[in-house]
């Protein structure tokens, strides 16, 4: 009986290795598998992800230019001369818009809507200037003359 037991415990580690080395090689292979799937996938969210910023980019390109485009001729409707217009309008960014915000124009008269635009240009605080005439113009378009703003028509 002892030496059963003695062959049992010499045996097993034996037998162990054996059963566990041919377990191992299925075992390396789907982590291997795994390992490359998860690679390929990151890789293709990755390429998706590169392919939606590179079209955003475009279309806020594309937008930025037509809101310039307005803001010039917005400018010259209120008297600039065309160069000037575009340089006051070309200091538009769509990317800074977001983060900028400027003061309120709620219960202005539109002579001081007009004092703050002067007040911008003359410091050439341009962005400043397109953001308040952006604010002046969708508040004056979101209210009819009757509703609007105090002031602002």
């Amino acid at each position: 009986m002892m030496a059963v037991c003695a062959l049992f415990v010499l045996a097993s580690p034996v037998l162990h290795a054996q059963h566990s080395s041919s377990g191992e090689q299925p075992n390396r292979q789907s982590n291997q598998q795994f390992r490359e799937n998860r690679s390929r996938a990151a890789q293709a969210a990755s390429m998706e992800l590169y392919r939606v910023n590179e079209r955003k980019s475009v279309e806020s390109v594309a937008a930025q230019a037509k809101i310039r485009v307005k803001l010039a001729e917005a400018w010259q409707a209120l008297g600039m001369s065309p160069q000037g217009a575009k340089l006051v309008a070309d200091a538009f960014h769509t990317e800074h818009s977001g983060r900028f915000v400027p003061a309120s124009l709620e219960g202005k008269s539109e002579d001081e809507v007009a004092a703050m635009l002067r007040d911008a240009l003359s410091r050439k605080n341009y962005l400043l200037a397109d953001q308040l005439l952006i604010q002046y113009e969708q508040a004056r378009l979101s209210f009819p003359a009757s509703t609007a703003p105090s002031g602002i028509r």
